[in-house]
């Protein structure tokens, strides 16, 4: 497939001389997005020939399973279902269907009693949400939170344990009123080390501080109902995440249940809305129109023809200060794979690492590599205008981004040799005119589909994690061997140990 596709800046801009529709067929619009793909190392006649490609080799109906009764999932043989969750008619595949009915009927239930204040026995009204969980327990919700807050109930205040660290511990416990405040600890297998140990942790301070009415400000999201029952979680605070929905696609299920309470109902059900739309999109446009399907095939052009290994995502809103780290788990724990759906080792790249930061800030940082540097880096630029209540500042803001994603494209010639910056630097333009719940869902499942569209494209499994997996197994291990003396600690570890006592 490399030798479609331009490799050299000038030799592609001679093929954009014959196509003038160039930026009117890469400018694409979904229901609160325009995307802008024409500064990209992709023409007319390869998309075409692409497109083809991909229909002669089953693509679509690949795509087409993630829609339906599946095993995607298939070296765990499990069932993908995230898109199910956000569909308004709630139809789950039959072997399921029963159960997710029932737990979206609790789910509702109980978040229904929440906002019939006040929630506990106490009187008190619950002020704090706490979310102890890490990974997909808490990155997808955070980003929504933090992006969403002028949409948010300003009463109350959502706070995070994520790793072991005691500074984290302390201070949120700083910031906390047991008596108004509930405690999400989120874990789908119920066996990951850092939210047991801060359970724990928060567990003993609630009883020291309300003695035996802690237990009810407890709620446990996990798909180990009995471990949860095991550790003393009521059995109604105990919300299911079904096996079919992996950890960092899992915001839309009960992991999401301290946004959906902070967004309120309705807009709870546009997030559910706007990510739906994009499923649709997904589902149903021509590939040569098809956002994922386009964003996936960049990447794997850029990684294997032009063996660029790294993709910037550049907000240019304070808002989405926390969307690269939850697409950094999103891309990079999913198409971080080398074996392919054969069991053989691939020879190929299978996805990109992810990077970036807040655009003006990143301006004055690490846009000088973009510029100068040696790495060819394609780059997210992503967008906000005309819901500010400062538009000066949006419009400074909103050139900006313009500016940079011209001047990377273009280049700068004239003078001296190092002020010259080569130009032919690749960006996609996100732009809307809001930031909402609806267009933030669409945004996400924007990438998640990319995400599941690379791996079919390179027959790996984009829905399981056995190399994270092997990290928590060793981490447990490695506690044991310094606490217990028990197990193998090799010559550099143990060597790093006996200088501790040197420090």
């Amino acid at each position: 497939m490399s030798i479609i596709f331009a490799t050299n800046f000038q030799e592609f801009l001679k093929t954009l001389n014959i196509n003038p529709d160039h930026q009117e067929l890469f400018t694409l619009n979904t229901d609160q997005w325009v995307i802008d793909l024409s500064r990209h190392y992709l023409n007319q006649s390869q998309l075409s020939y692409l497109s083809t490609w991909l229909e002669q080799h089953d693509f679509i109906n690949q795509k087409a399973q993630l829609f339906t009764d599946n095993t995607l999932n298939f070296t765990e043989q499990r069932a993908v279902n995230h898109v199910f969750l956000r569909d308004s008619n709630q139809v789950f595949p039959s072997a399921q269907n029963a159960a997710m009915q029932a737990e979206i009927a609790k789910q509702n239930d109980f978040c229904q009693r929440f906002h019939k204040q006040p929630f506990m026995n106490t009187g008190k009204k619950i002020r704090h949400l706490l979310t102890i969980g890490i990974g997909g327990s808490h990155l997808g919700s955070n980003l929504v939170i933090d992006a969403l807050q002028e949409f948010c109930d300003k009463h109350l205040t959502n706070h995070y344990l994520t790793g072991t660290d005691p500074y984290q511990l302390n201070d949120v416990l700083k910031q906390i009123d047991p008596e108004a405040t509930l405690v999400f600890v989120a874990s789908k297998s119920f066996t990951t080390q850092e939210t047991l140990w801060n359970y724990q942790k928060i567990k003993t301070w609630f009883e020291q501080k309300l003695g035996s009415t802690a237990n009810s400000h407890f709620i446990a999201i996990t798909n180990n109902q009995v471990k949860a029952l095991c550790l003393g979680f009521l059995d109604e605070h105990i919300f299911s995440v079904p096996e079919s929905i992996g950890g960092r696609f899992s915001l839309w299920s009960a992991i999401g249940l301290p946004m959906r309470l902070s967004l309120g109902e309705t807009h709870y059900q546009a997030l559910l809305a706007g990510a739906h739309a994009m499923d649709m999109h997904f589902k149903d446009r021509p590939l040569a129109q098809n956002i994922p399907v386009l964003l996936a095939i960049l990447d794997l052009v850029y990684g294997n023809c032009l063996h660029v290994q790294q993709r910037a995502v550049i907000p240019y809103s304070q808002r989405l200060r926390l969307l690269t780290p939850h697409l950094q788990q999103v891309e990079m724990e999913s198409n971080g794979k080398s074996v392919d759906q054969t069991g053989l080792s691939v020879t190929y790249q299978t996805g990109l690492a992810v990077f970036g930061g807040i655009g003006p800030n990143s301006q004055h940082s690490f846009h000088q590599w973009f510029y100068q540097g040696t790495f060819l880096t394609p780059i997210d630029f992503i967008a906000i205008t005309g819901d500010s209540q400062h538009p000066d500042f949006e419009q400074l803001l909103f050139s900006q981004c313009l500016a940079q994603a011209k001047a990377l494209w273009e280049g700068q010639k004239g003078g001296e040799s190092y002020q010259m910056t080569q130009g032919g630097k690749p960006s996609t333009m996100f732009l809307s005119k809001n930031l909402n719940p609806r267009s933030l869902g669409e945004l996400i499942a924007l990438y998640e589909h990319k995400v599941f569209s690379i791996g079919l494209l390179t027959g790996t499994n984009a829905f399981d994690q056995f190399g994270v997996e092997a990290g928590k197994k060793q981490s447990i291990a490695m506690l044991a061997a310094i606490n217990e003396g028990a197990g193998y600690l090799d010559p550099i570890t143990q060597h790093m140990l006996n200088q501790l006592t040197t420090l």
